[in-house]
């Protein structure tokens, strides 16, 4: 260890100690120079003096210097414990906490020797000598350690500038390239991944990104179970999809070498091509995407590693959006392995864990992607001769419901149950009529064009209808109860399903899912097809409970809409038991009372001039009622408990003590005074006006202040009382300090104070809620006189002109 009294260059110096207007270091022989820094180089320290407003260059210099360092001080950096780089920006900070601080090779030195060490790993040393100049003393590094320094200083834009010019990223990409067995695994190979994320923040370097190498970080994706490999290679593969050369903007990249633009050229579409291409086996069949999909699905069930969580959710966010806005051809395979793969029930459960942390805002993210995806279902049109899957639901439906049985609903013949039923015949027009779907103007005898029959909800029309069908286990009878029926009461089963559709879509603002995002959790819209069908069975039970006809259709589907309002108002604080309750629960008769009231609100009634007059009437009626009861409350006195003052700057002119911890205040008669004692217990009759010795007059009192102190019998004495306030004079002396005994108390006092001082308005929540709540009752009883005499309120009054003489009368 170096003596700590060793002088420093500063003052071996035969130049001023003063360059550049600055004195980085003062010598140990100075005895009144305190060192603000411990220096450390090669296991050897030197306490220092640096003066915060030096330069970084002239303070390295010197330390060089100082420890007779063999390297150029140009090829040293200064970095504090922790290997944070000491730069201009921040070495005030440094000295200030007086942190150690330790001379070491500079980010460019690092950066070369990283360089040469890798130029080594890839069997290629002579080529290094022949680029790459090592500094003096440097020295090449093994390959994991070089590759733990190129993850460690990547973030630096001088390490990661020089690394990208001496060609450091074509080198990582082919260690990268190869396979497991003669390329890196393990922590090398995570070591690597993290620098290429690191170099993917700059603009520089992406050229080299070949083919071979994205499909090798593909497999990596999906083969490894490593969180520190699974990390950077999904952040990668992020990354390279929405670097899309059809919805990239400008590129806010850090580089400093700027070479041509190589970023903006993968995208959605290249990277699911190379996904598609990946010889990737996991023992599942399906399509090379599915398999790829579906380790990073799967990731979606563990909460141990949240950044897992959080980054492969971010990338099936990241796929779904740019497809999207690409308008890729692929978007609707995209679709189909995310929700072949359950995605949306993997997003579910982690809702309930995710609030206020990393993986709450790609959760949001998803919904709003959903919401697209909803979206596109439902512009896209029902074509079942070039849909396959449109087939198959179609034929579904067709076979759940039994459609082609002409069966009016007699229970006279036994029905075969649905493993022993088969179509006999080609879907027409009359069977889709059965349960409710038809077209006005199509005849039984035209061509059948099932694409119309689903115009208005499209494809997500025909997906909700087939989930109902095939999961409501008696559907046929369903379809058979409403044929029993006559048929202006039978409820068009297609027709409502379509409308249902319609009304989750519009209270989940699908419409608007590309201009907005998503605020809070919505986990029942994950499960849209599944909310559908409770919706609809809601809709079937109103019908009959209401007992509809075909020109009620209308009505019921508002009434249907309310109640959707209100179940799914804040869906985030409910689960689906309460749902199920709220929608296969709730009586008609309720429902149609709160739709009323709706309605009402609805109409704008209560925003028309005179109605906005008359509220304004009734709640300045309301305000003198609650002033004169709080005056009132305060001429019969209160009992409050005693108050110590705890907030700085306010003097109290009455201390209280234990001896005597109550006090009881009153307001006299005239309400000018408040007389007030101090008592050791309450008395059995509340003491007079007369009696009370002490007196404040309100003329003397200038405010209140609340939450001043707290009981002199409190358990915690340290702590604010929420319910304590003080009588002020001016803005530091207070004349009373008292704690109510209760939020009312403290309620009455408060506001009755403001009253007395004739301040506007209460402060208090509790007065508040009194005078709307006054207001509201005056309010409705007066609208009940109005619609009991069937007045009609005008939007607006109008005034005719004067006559222009005496000469007329009133006609009885």
């Amino acid at each position: 260890m170096v003596d700590a009294a060793r002088p420093t260059s500063a003052d071996r110096s035969p130049k001023s100690p003063k360059q550049g207007g600055t004195t980085p270091f003062q010598s140990g022989k100075n005895e009144n120079a305190v060192p603000t820094n411990l220096i450390t180089y090669k296991g050897r320290r030197i306490p220092a003096r640096i003066d915060p407003d030096a330069s970084i260059l002239r303070v390295v210099e010197i330390m060089a210097s100082s420890f007779g360092a063999p390297e150029h001080h140009i090829t040293l950096a200064l970095r504090d414990e922790s290997d944070n780089l000491v730069t201009q920006s921040n070495i005030a900070a440094k000295v200030q906490s007086k942190e150690t601080l330790k001379l070491v090779a500079a980010p460019v030195t690092e950066a070369l020797a990283v360089v040469a060490s890798l130029h080594a790993a890839r069997g290629k040393m002579e080529d290094a000598k022949d680029t790459v100049v090592l500094p003096n003393n440097a020295e090449v590094l093994p390959a994991k350690l070089a590759l733990f320094n190129l993850q460690k200083f990547i973030k630096e834009d001088d390490f990661a500038v020089e690394f990208m010019l001496k060609g450091g990223v074509k080198i990582l990409v082919d260690l990268i390239e190869k396979d497991d067995q003669t390329g890196l695994t393990g922590n090398s190979l995570a070591y690597a991944l993290q620098g290429i994320r690191g170099i993917m923040e700059y603009e520089t370097g992406w050229a080299d990104f070949s083919d071979k190498f994205i499909d090798r970080v593909i497999y990596v994706l999906a083969s490894s179970s490593a969180p520190n490999i699974v990390r950077p290679a999904t952040v990668i593969v992020r990354k390279l999809v929405i670097a899309s050369p059809k919805t990239h903007g400008s590129h806010k990249g850090k580089a400093k070498a700027r070479e041509s633009d190589a970023v903006n050229v993968y995208g959605f579409d290249r990277i699911y091509t190379r996904i598609n291409e990946v010889d990737y086996q996991d023992g599942h069949a399906g399509p090379a995407a599915e398999r790829i999909f579906r380790p990073i699905v799967k990731r979606l069930e563990g909460t141990r590693d949240l950044e897992v969580v959080a980054q492969s959710l971010a990338l099936i966010n990241a796929c779904l959006r740019t497809a999207q806005q690409e308008g890729s051809k692929r978007y609707s395979d995209l679709i189909n392995v995310i929700e072949t793969l359950g995605t949306r029930k993997y997003v579910g459960r982690l809702i309930p864990t995710s609030s206020n942390n990393i993986v709450e805002p790609r959760i949001l993210d998803f919904q709003t992607r959903y919401a697209n995806v909803l979206r596109y279902h439902s512009l896209r049109p029902v074509r079942p001769q070039t849909n396959s899957t449109h087939e198959r639901f179609l034929s579904d439906i067709w076979i759940a419901g039994r459609l082609d049985v002409e069966d009016t609903g007699g229970l006279a013949s036994p029905r075969p149950s649905m493993a022993d039923y088969h179509s006999t015949g080609p879907r027409t027009w009359e069977g889709w009529r059965r349960m409710g779907l038809s077209i006005d103007y199509v005849e039984d005898t035209d061509p059948l064009v099932e694409t119309e029959l689903f115009r208005s909800v499209g494809e997500l029309g025909l997906e909700c209808l087939h989930y109902y069908a095939t999961h409501e286990d008696n559907f046929h009878s369903v379809v058979l109860e409403q044929l029993a029926r006559p048929a202006e009461r039978r409820c068009p089963l297609g027709k409502a399903s379509a409308e249902c559709v319609k009304v989750l879509y519009e209270h989940y603002k699908i419409s608007q899912s590309a201009q907005r995002g998503a605020s809070h959790f919505q986990p029942f819209m994950l499960n849209f097809p599944r909310v559908h069908s409770l919706v609809l069975k809601f809709f079937l039970r109103m019908w009959q409970d209401s007992e509809s006809r075909l020109d009620d259709f209308e009505r019921l589907s508002y009434l249907v809409r309310s109640q959707v309002r209100v179940s799914l108002a804040d869906e985030h604080t409910k689960s689906w038991i309460n749902l199920e309750h709220d929608f296969l629960g709730a009586e008609y008769r309720n429902i149609r009372d709160r739709q009323m009231e709706m309605i009402d609100k609805e109409d704008g009634i209560l925003e028309r001039p005179a109605m906005a007059a008359l509220r304004e009437k009734a709640n300045r009626e309301a305000y003198d009622v609650l002033a004169e009861q709080r005056v009132m409350c305060m001429q019969q006195g209160s009992w409050f408990n005693a108050a110590n003052v705890l907030t700085p700057g306010i003097e109290s002119t009455t201390r209280a003590t234990l001896a005597r911890p109550l006090r009881f205040v009153r307001l006299s008669p005239n309400r000018r005074l408040l007389a007030w004692g101090e008592f050791t217990e309450r008395t059995a009759h509340t003491p007079t006006f007369e009696s009370l010795k002490e007196n404040i007059d309100l003329a003397n009192v200038t405010s209140v202040k609340v939450q001043t102190g707290c009981a002199v019998t409190a358990r915690s004495p340290d702590i604010v009382s929420k319910l304590s306030f003080s009588l002020m004079s001016g803005n530091e002396v207070s004349l009373l300090d008292v704690d109510a005994v209760h939020a009312a108390q403290f309620a009455e006092w408060t506001d009755g104070i403001r009253v007395l001082k004739a301040e506007a308005g209460m402060s208090t929540k509790e007065s508040s809620n009194y005078v709307h709540i006054l207001t509201e009752l005056a309010l409705k009883v007066r609208m009940l006189d109005i619609s009991g005499d069937g007045i009609e309120i005008p939007q607006k009054v109008s005034f005719g002109p004067a006559p222009r003489s005496t000469d007329f009368w009133f006609a009885s």
